[in-house]
């Protein structure tokens, strides 16, 4: 939605990660996939995952999201929320 942050680029601080606006409304994929079912996956799920990595990186660097991956085997936090980010 509009109150979150579109950036994916490099972060400098924390809670610099966000969950980037649609491209499209959230409407665009009916009848396949509803707007109020968009609009959860959209604004809470990837947003969990992004308020996740967040919490789990704060005071530490935050690299682009691809590099934090690339990295992120034994750290399970990192792993699970930025993998969720990234994938969506």
């Amino acid at each position: 939605g509009a109150a979150l942050a579109t950036s994916m680029a490099i972060p400098a601080a924390a809670n610099a990660y966000a969950v980037p606006d649609l491209k499209y409304p959230y409407e665009a994929l009916e009848p396949i996939i509803d707007a109020p079912t968009m609009k959860i996956h959209h604004d809470k799920h990837h947003g969990t995952y992004v308020a996740n990595i967040n919490k789990a990186m704060e005071g530490k660097e935050q690299p682009p999201i691809l590099d934090l991956m690339a990295d992120a085997l034994d750290a399970r936090a990192i792993r699970n929320s930025g993998g969720g980010h990234y994938n969506h």
